[in-house]
């Protein structure tokens, strides 16, 4: 499966901003930050050449909408430090992220997937429907010191479902693990002299 369905490198991202009320609107691919990384700009500087049907589909979904009709800067905020995450890791093609960007909207998802509001929970994929949920708040606010609650683990571990096409958690955490540490220690290299 992952050898045809997954992207090395960056996708074409499709952004729609949605609110619980039902508005929804397109929003420009790039999330607005005061300073983007280095990471970031070299991904995006590839994603010209992508086909359309290589896209992955981000949707932020607010309980309410800012009365300018903008996206809230919570749901900024969230994509600017998800986008490059994804597009760090191999990534299904044609794939779809939700995204909570406040806790009224997790705490919905979490009742209409019959999982324990409050629960640990930080993000639900489904394979057969192509898609993954992120709670938002898990992006910008680690829930604990763990290693698998910060937001690249997070990420990682949430696309190694999908690479693995395995609901095994043990056997998916190892991954993610292992992308994660080679990521850091990619990095790591490149600022050593």
């Amino acid at each position: 499966m992952h050898n045809t369905r997954f992207a090395g490198c960056a996708a074409k991202v499709a952004l729609v901003y949605c609110t619980l009320a039902g508005s929804c609107q397109n929003i420009p691919a790039q999330p607005k930050t005061d300073s983007p990384s280095a990471h970031h700009a070299a991904a995006s500087s590839q994603l010209s050449g992508v086909s359309a049907p290589a896209r992955t589909s981000i949707k932020l979904i607010a309980t309410e909408t800012r009365p300018d009709g903008q996206t809230p800067e919570s749901c900024q905020k969230i994509l600017a430090v998800l986008l490059p995450y994804i597009q760090a890791y191999p990534h299904p093609i044609g794939w779809t992220w939700f995204v909570a960007c406040d806790e009224a909207v997790w705490a919905r998802i979490q009742k209409h997937q019959g999982n324990q509001v409050g629960s640990g929970i930080l993000a639900i994929t489904n394979r057969s429907a192509l898609s993954t949920i992120i709670r938002g708040s898990a992006m910008l606010h680690p829930y604990s010191d763990d290693y698998r609650a910060q937001p690249e683990h997070i990420v990682a571990h949430e696309l190694c479902h999908i690479y693995l096409d395995s609901s095994d958690e043990s056997k998916v955490d190892e991954l993610a693990t292992k992308w994660v540490n080679e990521r850091k220690l990619k990095h790591l290299a490149a600022l050593t002299p």
